[in-house]
């Protein structure tokens, strides 16, 4: 075995080296990922995902995603917390 020692950027779900690796085209390798300790990831601020608003409370927030996406729990069932054995593993199902 032989190991390489390399700096990578971390960037759309892939990691790009930061110097030419001596890899063959398509081999298979093992990557354990260390961070440096100064280095602060960055969070991505993306106008798609919703965010509460200064002094707004939970409840507030709750109901304005529900605004936002009033079909989005639609087809999930209403005795999920009941039955949730249910769907997640098969159980016999409780009547409500």
């Amino acid at each position: 075995m032989t190991i390489n020692r390399f700096r990578a950027r971390y960037e759309k779900g892939v990691l790009t080296p930061l110097t030419t690796v001596d890899l063959a085209e398509g081999a298979e390798v093992s990557v354990s990922v260390e961070t440096p300790t100064n280095a602060q990831p960055e969070v991505p601020q993306s106008p798609d995902i919703p965010r509460s608003l200064p002094g707004e409370g939970l409840g507030d927030f709750i109901q304005r995603l529900h605004e936002m996406y009033p079909d989005a729990t639609s087809d999930l069932p209403h005795d999920g917390s009941i039955n949730y054995k249910h769907y997640l593993y098969g159980h016999p199902r409780k009547e409500v």
